[in-house]
């Protein structure tokens, strides 16, 4: 068996290193499109995210409209919050969220 020669090490070298240079070459000739599917990956879990909240109002509002159909007292509820309805002989009070007047603090 013979021993290594020297320009046997250099080309095992430059073939090494060549093929160091072509991965690095992929690797950023495909940068851009690893960071625009990462971009992607990131808007459609936002997407996910407001169509399940989108599902769970469309629930909560076809259980309400189930109920203003079924329901007389919760008709009857709805009108009065809403509307400011009563009954004869009742009376509405509306309650007003109080004014802050006091002066904001300001740091000079």
């Amino acid at each position: 068996m013979a021993s290594p020669t020297t320009w046997n090490r250099l080309s095992y070298a430059v073939v090494c290193l060549l093929l160091m240079a072509g991965l690095l070459l992929a690797g950023l000739w495909y940068l851009p499109e690893i960071r625009a599917n990462q971009e992607l990956q990131g808007r459609k879990l936002e997407l996910q995210a407001k169509r399940v909240a989108a599902e769970r109002l469309l629930g909560q509002l076809k259980f309400q409209v189930a109920q203003l159909e079924t329901n007389p007292k919760a008709t009857e509820r709805l009108v009065r919050q809403k509307l400011g309805y009563a009954r004869p002989g009742e009376t509405v009070i509306y309650f007003v969220p109080a004014v802050d007047d006091t002066p904001a603090l300001r740091a000079d």
